[in-house]
């Protein structure tokens, strides 16, 4: 018997599977708040805040006189216990911030409860520019995303969508899809793209 007729067989006369209890319908909530684009500078400085640093922080820089901005993405954080899951803002990189420091400021070392922070370099104001320009186009949004590619677990029969190709799945690798099909008499594996495979009925 072939590899490919045994993974046939076992798939032909599966186990009995327990049926799982339905999910609680998710509940979708929007904490997100809106885009504030960060003020146009020749140059930004770009730090690294302690692993403890938070909004507080960012807005006692900002208080300091300081010009503050940090990107930032849109996630999915959801409770699976209480069917619940919400839309919330987290930083682009964690930890990492841009400043503009103007003159009276007094310095970083000597602003109370930030923590420390260290200097990593600069940015010029159109680079900083350039990445609040792909946070207001959404590109750090998981809602503007594509969808993921299918996920087809090992076993699962297979065909491509045009119906001129099937075989069973050996691995998923997220947009590649390794097969194993029956061409010209012989087994071959098949490197394929998820999105031009559907599970065969």
């Amino acid at each position: 018997m072939t590899k490919l007729n045994r993974l046939m067989a076992s798939k032909n006369h599966p186990r009995p599977r327990e049926r799982r209890a339905k999910n609680t319908p998710r509940v979708i909530e929007d904490q997100t708040v809106a885009f504030a684009a960060p003020p146009v500078r020749d140059r930004w400085d770009v730090v690294m805040l302690s692993p403890q640093a938070n909004d507080g922080t960012l807005g006692r820089i900002r208080d300091a006189g300081y010009d503050v901005w940090r990107p930032r993405v849109v996630i999915l954080q959801s409770s699976a216990s209480i069917g619940k899951a919400i839309y919330v803002n987290r930083p682009l990189w964690p930890r990492y911030a841009f400043l503009v420091r103007h003159g009276g400021c007094p310095s970083t070392a000597d602003i109370p409860y930030i923590g420390p922070v260290k200097f990593i370099g600069d940015l010029s104001g159109r680079a900083v520019e350039a990445i609040a320009a792909r946070e207001e186009r959404g590109e750090f949004d998981c809602r503007t995303l594509p969808p993921a590619p299918p996920f087809f677990a090992p076993g699962t029969l297979v065909k491509t969508t045009d119906d001129l190709l099937d075989g069973i799945v050996l691995r998923s690798e997220g947009e590649r899809v390794l097969i194993l099909m029956q061409i010209m008499g012989a087994e071959r594996e098949v490197w394929a793209q998820a999105g031009k495979l559907a599970e065969k009925a």
